[in-house]
């Protein structure tokens, strides 16, 4: 199901052809589901685990950010005792910026791994977790709005944690508590 379309305009200066202008189109959807177990609000969950793909079990929901998965990303790797690992679309897309493919394919690993209950959540074309500027710190809060979602949405499944994984937790700590 498609939902609003969105515009990012951006300018940049070539070399041989001067002012360039850059226009990014997507369109949001309201039908991605959290891919937890235990949630009966997302009906799209059954038809993942029908298709054998991973979901997210009972237990402390982790979210690391663009600076933890590259920094610990064989920690991250290698700890079978770490499941329920949510990354963040804008997360893989941060590391493609950074030219850290290594580091995409050890996520895209853990993701598939169906012992780890890991995935990569589609935040940037879902309609409640999209961030829509072009702001240096993007990618941190559009994390930070994941983890809001993810605490907001499985608060009403009992007993399920949500944790930000971020070398930046002050910061953190004001976005969820103020968008919550």
């Amino acid at each position: 199901m498609l939902g609003t379309r969105t515009e990012n305009v951006a300018f940049r200066r070539g070399k041989r052809q001067g002012l360039m202008m850059s226009v990014t189109e997507r369109y949001l959807r309201q039908d991605i589901p959290c891919a937890h177990k235990s949630c009966q609000l997302c009906p799209q969950n059954s038809d993942l685990a029908r298709r054998g793909l991973p979901q997210l079990s009972d237990g402390m929901i982790l979210i690391p950010d663009v600076s933890v998965v590259s920094r610990y990303i064989e920690l991250l790797e290698h700890s079978h005792a770490l499941t329920n690992l949510v990354f963040c679309q804008s997360v893989v897309d941060a590391l493609d910026r950074r030219n850290r493919t290594r580091t995409i394919r050890n996520v895209r690993g853990i993701a598939a791994d169906p012992r780890r209950t890991s995935m990569v959540f589609a935040n940037e074309v879902f309609d409640q977790t999209h961030v829509d500027t072009m702001l240096p710190a993007r990618d941190n809060r559009a994390v930070m709005r994941v983890a809001a979602w993810y605490k907001a949405h499985l608060d009403l499944v009992a007993g399920q944690k949500v944790v930000l994984l971020t070398l930046k937790a002050s910061k953190s700590v004001r976005y969820l508590v103020s968008h919550h």
